[in-house]
């Protein structure tokens, strides 16, 4: 009598925590995009540190518990890294200014937005790295790209305070020294805003802002009628005497 053959076993299918943890592994592009991202903010972080010129590769590899060769996997030369910094530094206060502008409210609502977004933005390790190096540091073929960049931001809020002149929220100004004034403000505080400080990003954000509104909001005279800023009658440039 012939031997009955055995049904051959199937594999178990895999459960579902196996197929999250495969699903949890990046493949080679998204590592080789993690890599470059840790590598930029650790560079970025050193950089706002230490200064550009003060920081090597070297530096950056021993941070990173990688080899210096293995860097250029990644990037070119540290000149490529700054660059890119601040590429995403740019970006992040673009982002910031272009959301105040998009916001909802008069001139003054927008403005407040700006200091808001901006100072969120501008003291992180990417904006630091924008404001702290300079296109200065970087290299003469890559300034004006990140000059145009932020002119652009720069342009943004001049349009706002423009806004807010002509809706009456805020008062004629010089426009553009205006501007300058508010991010000469707001970039000092990469250089002595701390994380574990005493005051948190959007509080000092609002005192911030209380302080432009007392400079830039219209004063009413003696029968409440709005009446120019001693600051310039103007809402363009200031005016050469």
């Amino acid at each position: 009598m012939p031997t009955p053959k055995r049904a051959t076993p199937r594999p178990p299918a895999p459960s579902r925590s196996a197929a999250r943890w495969t699903d949890a592994i990046p493949d080679r592009d998204r590592q080789f995009q993690l890599r470059r991202e840790a590598l930029l903010t650790t560079a970025a972080r050193m950089f706002n540190e230490r200064g550009f010129h003060n920081t090597s590769l070297a530096d950056l590899a021993k941070a990173l518990h990688v080899t210096k060769p293995a860097l250029y996997y990644y990037v070119k030369d540290k000149d490529e890294i700054l660059l890119e910094c601040q590429r995403l530094g740019t970006e992040r206060l673009d982002e910031a200014a272009h959301a105040a502008q998009a916001a909802a409210g008069r001139g003054i609502d927008r403005l407040r937005v700006f200091v808001q977004r901006y100072a969120e933005a501008g003291t992180g390790a990417f904006a630091t790295c924008v404001i702290r190096s300079g296109p200065h540091t970087l290299h003469p073929k890559a300034r004006p790209e990140i000059l145009r960049a932020r002119r652009k931001i720069e342009r943004t809020l001049e349009d706002i305070i423009r806004g807010g002149i002509a809706d009456g929220s805020i008062a004629p100004c010089d426009v553009r020294m205006s501007a300058f004034s508010i991010f000469g403000a707001l970039h000092w505080m990469c250089f002595w805003y701390r994380d574990d400080g005493a005051l948190p990003r959007d509080e000092i954000a609002e005192r911030m802002m209380a302080l432009f509104a007392r400079g830039l909001e219209p004063r009413a005279d003696v029968r409440g009628r709005a009446r120019p800023h001693p600051a310039g009658t103007t809402a363009g440039t200031s005016r050469s005497r």
